[in-house]
């Protein structure tokens, strides 16, 4: 078994084992079992959603892209698209933040937005000749590198628990290779 799989697993087995003390330790275990049970809603609840959203965004470009049959003219038109719209946005409820884009985040502009353009247009020109779940699920990984960016570039604590989550997320995309 793969180191990544054994520290998820023991992981939730510590999860278990916690919530299983939270019951056998309150005077009513049934009252604690039910507390525990409801307790997954709202988490499965904001889960699903999110999901939702993840899997519309990722089937309309991932068709779009293939309808168009060239990731970059779709990408761009969307772009073009959102652009309109969110100026709009930011005209109507944040006035001046367009004109501050330009005179005081012309860097974050320039940069971020290159790269941001870039990577996404990467990832629906991989749609265009991979199955589009496995892109999406590879897409994800992107936390990885966020978590080793704040590490390095932002002296953010790499906790144990990050490691873990590192770990987990590596293990994913060795079973998404192999199967």
């Amino acid at each position: 078994m793969e180191l990544g799989v054994v520290a998820a697993v023991l992981g939730a087995a510590f999860l278990h084992a916690f919530w299983n003390f939270m019951v056998r330790r309150a005077d009513d275990k049934a009252l604690g079992m039910a507390s525990v049970m409801i307790g997954h809603v709202p988490l499965a609840v904001l889960a699903l959603i999110t999901s939702c959203f993840i899997a519309a965004y990722t089937i309309v470009d991932g068709t779009g892209t293939r309808v168009a049959q060239n990731a970059m003219i779709y990408f761009g038109m969307m772009s073009i698209c959102s652009a309109v719209v969110l100026v709009i946005y930011f005209q109507r409820f944040h006035n001046g933040v367009i004109k501050r884009v330009f005179t005081e985040s012309w860097r974050v502009c320039l940069v971020g937005g290159s790269a941001s353009f870039i990577a996404y247009g990467i990832v629906l020109w991989a749609c265009l000749s991979a199955p589009i779940a496995l892109v999406s699920s590879l897409r994800e990984t992107s936390v990885l590198f966020a978590v080793g960016l704040g590490t390095i570039l932002l002296g953010e604590r790499l906790t144990i628990f990050k490691i873990c989550l590192t770990l987990v997320i590596l293990a994913g995309i060795i079973f998404l290779r192999l199967g």
